[in-house]
């Protein structure tokens, strides 16, 4: 099987025909590439750079204060998992899609971590890379509202700037906007800028 990196669509043996999840799941095209299952057609990428990175670890740590805050325990306070998390958004084409960072209300968290999660994220923050091609992240912001996502956040370290969709709502804050967590999190609060210095 033949792979190439970026958003190159790749079936099974190149042949047209879509690949199951069954497949997907030992498919390793190259060593560190992320990889994800999007209408039965693998999407290779390469590993992101240093500044995605430390982004999604601005997020989570914005995150993690704030649960600990408001929960008495970790269990309480729902299930936080980043490192491009896959979940099996829908069979027949078969869709995987990996989140930078994904959390769960405690009543909606996946009891089996050892499986991908077949139940939809309260929240999904997607880290913007440089090589995203047009259309990527927006595809990827639609199949997560369509799955049942409460919120998807779109980080994008070069415009500065933090996007909240919503089923019925796009919020755009700049960096100097205040980001607040809205129902899914009340009282939390985040300055745009921080995420980027």
């Amino acid at each position: 099987m033949e792979f190439q990196l970026e958003t190159q669509p790749l079936t099974s043996e190149n042949d047209g025909r879509q690949m199951t999840l069954e497949e997907f799941q030992y498919a390793n095209p190259l060593p560190g590439a992320r990889t994800e299952l999007v209408d039965g057609r693998m999407i290779v990428r390469e590993p992101p750079k240093s500044r995605h990175g430390h982004v999604t670890v601005r997020v989570l740590r914005a995150l993690i204060r704030y649960l600990d805050a408001s929960y008495a325990t970790e269990k309480d306070g729902g299930l936080l998992l980043s490192n491009d998390a896959g979940m099996l958004l829908r069979r027949h084409p078969d869709t995987v899609r990996a989140a930078d960072i994904a959390y769960f209300v405690a009543a909606r968290a996946p009891l089996d971590l050892d499986r991908w999660a077949e139940t939809a994220p309260d929240l999904v923050v997607e880290i913007r890379s440089p090589t995203d091609r047009p259309g990527y992240l927006q595809r990827k912001v639609v199949d997560w509202l369509t799955f049942g996502c409460r919120q998807v956040w779109v980080v994008d370290s070069m415009q500065r700037t933090v996007t909240v969709h919503e089923p019925h709502r796009v919020t755009l804050f700049a960096a100097a906007d205040h980001l607040d967590g809205g129902a899914l999190f009340p009282g939390f609060t985040l300055f745009v800028g921080s995420l980027f210095t």
